[in-house]
């Protein structure tokens, strides 16, 4: 085993709202949608990690805009960033 085998797994860049929107947009062409729209949808966009986890903090509910759902990561301080600058 050389060195570069023992390193540990580089970090995941935490989930951006860019990526949040990207991802799960599509969800919302007919709103409202729903937990299962949303991974649904992420699962078509083939989804990093980090997307399916804020989705499943997101309470069981139905969201009208993909900026409602991001809200309510937002307020839940998930290891997220607002918006890239």
């Amino acid at each position: 085993m050389t060195a570069l085998d023992s390193s540990p797994p580089p970090a995941q860049a935490p989930l951006t709202f860019t990526e949040f929107q990207t991802c799960l947009e599509d969800a919302f062409i007919t709103p409202p949608a729903s937990n299962a729209d949303l991974i649904n949808t992420a699962l078509r966009c083939h989804a990093r990690p980090a997307v399916f986890a804020g989705i499943s903090l997101l309470p069981e509910r139905t969201f009208d805009s993909v900026h409602e759902a991001w809200s309510c990561l937002s307020h839940l301080g998930f290891g997220i960033h607002r918006r890239e600058a």
